[in-house]
């Protein structure tokens, strides 16, 4: 493991950025990361498993609704279509 920085990345369609405060790792991602749901779960790594988070709004793509930047949220994002960056 090792540290970098990467670019702020912008809110596409239909997508929320946040600036995550706290994640959580469950069950449920133990066993992807274990690959018990690879049948269900085709991923390419590297793949960070999280599906609880809390955050707030920095971005906002077209689309979206009922959110604007400085929103504090608390999620569960639903792993089979998330995509989370780090």
């Amino acid at each position: 493991m090792q540290h970098v920085e990467v670019p702020v990345p912008s809110a596409k369609k239909n997508e929320v950025l946040l600036k995550l405060q706290a994640a959580t790792i469950n069950p449920v991602d133990w066993k992807i990361q274990k690959g018990d749901m690879r049948p269900l779960l085709p991923r390419r790594l590297p793949f960070i498993p999280v599906t609880d988070v809390a955050g707030v709004v920095v971005d906002v793509g077209p689309g979206v609704k009922g959110l604007t930047a400085g929103d504090q949220v608390v999620a569960m994002l639903n792993s089979f279509v998330s995509e989370v960056h780090s």
